[in-house]
């Protein structure tokens, strides 16, 4: 049996990458992170990891230090294989050009994110059998 990945999972994927690419574009151009911290929020990211990192990114711009892959690491307690992974991250991109662009796509995922949670509870309340749909849709 073949794996097809489905569109959901494509979409996941170029969501992640898009959350990778903008943590590499901001260790190469520290700068760029005071007009995408206009942007975004860390609870825009999907990844539990890059959502920290970024957090960790705005905190050391907001505290005028740098913002190297090292001091990022440092920050978060030197994590296992944080500075390699964050040096992969500034290799997929060759320069911070394109990290509005990344932070578009971000908020985008998040919102289609929150638009299926909302879609999911509001399914899950329909079904219960212990209220009727009026009582259901009148608190809606």
């Amino acid at each position: 049996m073949m794996f097809e990945p489905t569109e959901e999972r494509l979409r996941r994927a170029a969501g992640g990458q898009a959350e990778f690419e903008l943590i590499g574009s901001l260790l190469l151009d520290e700068s760029a992170i005071d007009d995408i911290g206009r942007l975004i929020s860390p609870e825009h990211f999907a990844s539990d990891r890059l959502r920290v990192v970024y957090d960790v990114l705005l905190r050391l711009r907001r505290e005028d230090r740098p913002t190297t892959a090292e001091a990022v690491a440092a920050a978060m307690g030197e994590q296992d294989g944080l500075v390699e992974e964050l040096l992969q991250a500034m290799e997929l991109v060759p320069n911070a050009l394109n990290a509005e662009y990344h932070a578009r796509r971000i908020v985008e995922d998040f919102k289609r994110r929150t638009f299926r949670q909302a879609m999911a509870e509001s399914n899950q309340e329909l079904t219960r059998v212990d209220r009727s749909a009026d009582e259901t849709l009148s608190e809606h």
